[in-house]
């Protein structure tokens, strides 16, 4: 399952590399985004995989806390990183802002989708229609 998110998240990465070049005219502002996509690659990448390392050793109660402090991972993390940035290339930009936020959101949404999907615990229906574990 681990090689399905990897493979996924690579051509997401592409997309949104692309999209980028393809769709800014200024180069400035191109290359920090496409340091933020890669950041953000980086980070979803790490994310998943200590998510599912921490799941498959924990009970399936601890899963919702695992995803919560994933995301809190996540936005400190760039928090974090629009701060060094404001310290290394001053106040920045409407369009850089808007950008980092929408590749926040595509790459969070990304995450969520796979966690929630692929590490939540198996489950299934008896005949009356009440879930129960395996």
């Amino acid at each position: 399952m681990q090689f399905k998110f990897y493979i996924q998240l690579i051509i997401l990465a592409t997309l949104s590399l692309l999209t980028i070049q393809f769709s800014l005219n200024d180069p400035i502002l191109k290359s920090h985004l496409t340091g933020v996509s890669i950041f953000y690659t980086l980070l979803t990448a790490l994310i998943y995989f200590i998510s599912e390392f921490a799941t498959k050793r924990s009970s399936a109660k601890n899963s919702l806390t695992i995803i919560m402090g994933t995301l809190v991972f996540r936005l400190l993390a760039s928090i974090f990183a629009l701060v060094i940035y404001y310290v290394f290339f001053g106040k920045p930009s409407i369009l850089f802002v808007s950008g980092f936020f929408v590749l926040y959101l595509l790459f969070t949404v990304f995450e969520i989708y796979h966690l929630v999907t692929n590490l939540r615990p198996d489950s299934k229906q008896d005949s009356s229609g009440e879930k129960y574990r395996k």
